[in-house]
Formats: C-alpha cells, sequence, structure tokens
C-alpha cells in the first residue's frame, strides 16, 4: 500500500518526534502515538510484523505479562481498579510490539538526543 522507503522514513521521522514530544506534552505525543499505530494498521505486511514479534523473546514475554494480568482479574475483588490498571498497561500489549517492528537501530541516537 505504501512505499517502503518512504514509509520508513516516516516511521522514523514520528518516533524523532515522539522522542522529543514526550517529556513536553503527554497528549501531542498520545496523538503521535495514533499516528504510528494507524499507519503501522494500514501499512500491511502483517505476516513479516508478526513473524518478527512472535520470533522475540522480550515481545512473547512483554505480551505474557499482561495476559497473567488479565488472568488475574479472576481473584481481584475490585474489577473496576483491576481494568483501570490493565488500562494503564495498554503499551505493553499494543505498543511496544509495534514499536519494535518500526525502529530502526541506525537511528537510536536520534531518538536519544531528541528525548533528552
Amino acid at each position: 500500500m505504501f512505499d517502503s522507503l518512504n514509509l520508513s522514513k516516516t516511521y522514523q521521522f514520528l518516533l524523532v518526534s515522539l522522542a522529543f514530544l514526550m517529556p513536553l506534552s503527554v497528549s501531542i505525543a498520545n496523538l503521535v502515538i495514533v499516528l504510528i499505530v494507524f499507519m503501522w494498521l494500514v501499512s500491511g505486511d502483517y505476516k513479516n510484523k508478526f513473524k518478527i514479534i512472535f520470533g522475540s523473546k522480550l515481545l512473547i514475554s512483554s505480551i505474557i505479562f499482561y495476559l497473567i494480568h488479565v488472568l488475574g482479574l479472576i481473584w481481584t475483588e475490585d474489577i473496576s481498579w483491576g481494568l483501570h490498571m490493565l488500562h494503564k498497561m495498554w503499551y505493553f500489549i499494543l505498543l511496544f510490539p509495534i514499536l519494535f517492528t518500526i525502529v530502526d537501530k541506525n537511528y537510536i541516537r536520534y531518538y536519544l538526543f531528541a528525548f533528552l
């Protein structure tokens, strides 16, 4: 659907922007995150993306970590608080795997400099 070279450059621009905006404005950073997730969803190539996700022990462990919290809702006395905590941890199940598939190791110094 998208040209992979332009898509990669766009992802890197958005990630550097996200790193810069995180300490400044949570609401604008959240908007960038929504844009990244939307682009990831409409860009296709899901077979390769899920191959990367399920090939990583780190991502598998983060997904299992989140699912254990979901399972823990069975034993909670305060379901609303448990659901609130699950909502706060959404990045383990959604954002972390997406970022893992689009981060380019050549741009890590730019992410760090933008954040600092």
